[in-house]
């Protein structure tokens, strides 16, 4: 079968990284990359081998996700993998200074839009007989959560309950859900954060360094392989004892 990836949050570091390692592989992928910003970075890769089409959409606007994701699936080639990587800005801050908005615009770029595409894109893998789908999480959802981060951490634990939800309908079906949690990975995400909090974090890793986009891609490759049939529902550990 033609393997098609979708990915949501495309322009991302940890998303150009695994985008640039398919590439690497040799292999005739097509890859429909969602972004909203930095689409300049998809020029800027010199792929040679997968096919790249690139598609602007704000993820905070579930009804163009859905339109976009649907004529993408009434298009005649299936799509094989899901990978969502989007995210919105991380914000450290206390109880006291909780902001709906910020809530609200992060449950839509993770949740809401993880949940729009996948109501066109499950029916579809199911009756094609494979499909994988991987949401990013994070650490924070395994064992105790950090402080100050609220909102961030109430919307990662909202997806671990989509992945799990999913993984029990499609089970069966050749269909896996599963989810990745890393702990913090040095990358344009953190940017907002100040570097004390970097460096916070990075000293009380076992290893004192950050996971990198690449070791997170390993994890990517098994289980969006055929041989991942009986993963599924998992919501990976990749904080290096960080959490456990």
């Amino acid at each position: 079968m033609q393997k098609t990836y979708l990915i949501f949050g495309a322009s991302s570091d940890t998303a150009v990284s695994y985008i640039k390692h398919l590439d690497s592989r040799g292999e005739n992928i097509r890859v429909i990359a969602f972004c909203h910003s930095s689409p300049e970075r998809f020029s800027e890769m010199e792929l040679k081998n997968i096919r790249l089409a690139p598609v602007v959409c704000d993820l905070r606007d579930s009804a163009a996700v859905e339109q976009k994701v649907s004529e993408i699936c009434e298009s005649g080639e299936p799509v094989t993998h899901f990978l969502h990587f989007a995210a919105g800005g991380l914000v450290y801050d206390k109880a006291a200074n909780f902001s709906a908005q910020r809530l609200n615009e992060n449950f839509a770029i993770q949740v809401t839009s993880a949940a729009s595409a996948l109501k066109y894109l499950l029916p579809k893998m199911k009756k094609q007989k494979f499909g994988r789908v991987v949401l990013m999480t994070s650490s924070c959802t395994i064992g105790t959560p950090p402080k100050y981060m609220t909102e961030y951490t109430a919307v990662k634990y909202a997806l671990v309950g989509l992945i799990k939800s999913y993984a029990v309908e499609y089970f069966g079906k050749n269909v896996t859900v599963n989810g990745i949690a890393p702990a913090m990975m040095d990358t344009r995400f953190w940017d907002t954060v100040s570097p004390h909090i970097k460096e916070l974090n990075k000293s009380i890793q076992p290893k004192k360094e950050c996971i990198t986009p690449e070791q997170i891609g390993a994890c990517l490759d098994y289980l969006c392989s055929e041989e991942a049939a009986f993963v599924t529902g998992e919501n990976i550990n990749l904080s290096g004892g960080q959490t456990i």
